[in-house]
């Protein structure tokens, strides 16, 4: 009834999130699922239900149990678990399909990363059999009442703390080296020892300590080194802990001196703090870290994570149910592609451009009717996300290396797949890369036209030009060129770039010039937050200025991309024009 659902709805915005967690597991699962559905708030709201907030809390809780029990009855119970666990997974994923409010969408895709994590958990205790209660203690268990619950892995219990600043619901997806850097997290609390990730940039050391800790209920202070001036800094970056089992990280340690950070440790051992160093010890003119301090330190060496359960992950989000088996052929295809290709610059097989293709591949999926009420097929899936994977490479690619492209998709999806009308034009190259231009824009707000020299800019921008017009945004340039402005001409609040961006509906051309390598890394560089999804161009009064509107887009006009970084590329959909 209305007036009894306000009433609940009330005592929950008091309640804490201990009342929470005990309400919802005194519940069946469809009780929780229909309270929570009751408790929705209108589809224009962007605050986050407070019971769905707790969804991962309660899922926790409720798996740890489940396991639990689940041992004890045998190998059977543990075979419908994971049926059970894959089946609420199945149903996530039909329920991304739908029209989510964004900050839903978010507290979903981070119950899919964990229902993921789940699923693979199950399966390694039934192929471990006899060894399977030894595995499951080496695992991240959330166990207890209310008012007293406790974060278990091993032998070490840390009890769950309340930081409303950890309750983020995005998490990293889970890989085994996850599992080893949380089972030496927890390794370091109880030998009271400091943590240190070792290993080469891009491989998640500060991200996967700050995860662990979440999971904890404590969110992770976060110091750089380059920040580090005096023990005063370190001190201030120690207050910002909730407790003296909130991790406290340095990153980049060894860009300090061995007697500074001599220093540090020691203060931190004084005042019980858990210091966490992350590092890669390959960086040329670094200094060393000092052995005693390496002495007193659970040591992990970060490598690169596998690709396949974070494609999973991210097709999963995207509502793809079939995420297990497409993800493998996704990561096949990319290293093949990776191996086989000619070698150019301008092309990326990495995470972002991973992140963009599943991004499209939803895009797509919705408007070929996947719908959050019926379950889709292998066939259909797999051919939707070939059809994504040829459609969103295509434009970047060299004549030579298409077919090549083009056989790979053939071997890892097992089908021909078709192009956009219009993709494979005749004479006329420019209306060409107009039309593979518009759509690579449906699911990239950056983009670049590439191989465009200086005579031909015109007759560029007249195609691009038709072309918006046929999607009915105006096509606005930027006056001059980036060769030609000046660092404050281009990023200041009022500047060149600032001005285009506040014209709604429009298409915005910069065109680069001839610029030197140095020249173009740092205008680029100041480009990456709006090119990535912060969205946002930074100024250097702290003010930003964002996109006009969600079909507002910004094109850069250039003759070759030699001179940009792989975080630039990574950051673009390009058009090659040879």
């Amino acid at each position: 009834e209305p007036a009894a659902s306000a009433g609940i709805a009330a005592a929950i915005q008091n309640a804490s999130d201990e009342e929470l967690i005990s309400s919802l597991a005194a519940l069946s699962p469809d009780g929780a699922a229909k309270l929570r559905t009751a408790l929705a708030p209108p589809t224009s709201s962007a605050v986050a239900n407070p019971i769905e907030a707790m969804k991962m809390t309660q899922q926790r809780i409720t798996f740890s149990k489940q396991v639990e029990d689940a041992l004890v009855q045998g190998a059977h119970s543990l075979a419908d678990l994971h049926n059970d666990i894959n089946s609420l997974r199945s149903k996530t994923c039909r329920e991304v399909r739908g029209n989510v409010p964004g900050e839903e969408r978010t507290v979903m895709n981070g119950f899919q990363v964990l229902l993921q994590e789940q699923v693979h958990t199950v399966k390694a205790l039934i192929q471990a059999g006899g060894d399977a209660s030894t595995v499951w203690k080496q695992e991240i268990k959330l166990m207890g009442t209310a008012g007293a619950l406790e974060v278990l892995c091993g032998d070490t219990r840390i009890p769950l703390a309340s930081d409303e600043n950890a309750a983020n619901p995005l998490m990293l997806v889970v890989t085994d080296l996850t599992r080893t850097c949380r089972r030496a997290y927890f390794q370091a609390v109880a030998e009271k020892k400091i943590l240190a990730f070792q290993g080469p940039a891009g491989t998640g050391k500060t991200e996967t300590i700050k995860d662990t800790g979440r999971l904890t209920g404590r969110e992770a202070p976060i110091m750089k080194a380059t920040s580090l001036s005096s023990a005063t800094d370190f001190q201030n970056c120690c207050k910002a802990a909730k407790d003296a089992l909130t991790p406290v990280i340095i990153d980049e340690a060894n860009r300090i001196a061995a007697d500074q950070l001599m220093d540090i440790a020691k203060r931190a051992q004084e005042v019980g703090v858990f210091l966490c160093l992350t590092f890669n010890p390959g960086h040329a003119g670094r200094n060393e870290i000092p052995s005693e301090i390496l002495a007193n330190a659970v040591i992990v060496d970060m490598t690169v994570p596998p690709f396949t359960p974070i494609f999973c992950a991210m097709l999963a989000c995207e509502g793809f149910q079939f995420c297990d088996d497409l993800s493998g052929r996704m990561d096949r295809l990319m290293c093949g592609a990776r191996d086989g290709l000619s070698k150019q610059c301008h092309y990326d097989f990495g995470f972002r451009a991973s992140k963009a293709i599943c991004r499209a591949a939803g895009i797509n999926a919705r408007a070929e009717g996947f719908t959050a009420s019926e379950d889709t097929t292998l066939a259909s899936e797999k051919t939707l996300l070939a059809k994504t994977l040829l459609t969103r490479y295509w434009p970047r690619l060299t004549t030579a290396d298409k077919a090549v492209f083009e056989a790979l998709v053939k071997e890892h999806f097992e089908e021909d797949s078709d192009l956009p009308v219009g993709f494979k034009g005749g004479d006329d190259k420019w209306a060409t890369a107009a039309v593979m231009l518009a759509h690579t824009l449906k699911a990239r707000h950056g983009a670049s036209v590439v191989g465009v020299d200086v005579d031909d800019v015109d007759k560029c921008l007249n195609v691009l030009g038709d072309e918006a017009k046929a999607n009915n945004v105006e096509l606005v340039r930027m006056p001059g060129s980036m060769a030609e402005s000046s660092i404050s001409e281009l990023f200041a609040v009022d500047g060149k770039l600032a001005k285009e961006l506040r014209k709604e509906k429009s298409w915005v051309i910069v065109v680069c010039g001839s610029m030197s390598k140095e020249d173009s890394v740092v205008k680029f560089e100041k480009l990456n937050t709006l090119l990535d999804d912060n969205k946002q161009l930074l100024h250097e009064d702290g003010q930003s200025t964002g996109f006009a509107d969600s079909e507002q887009k910004i094109i850069f006009i250039m003759k070759d991309a030699v001179d940009l970084t792989p975080a630039t590329v990574s950051r673009l959909g390009i058009v090659l024009i040879e």
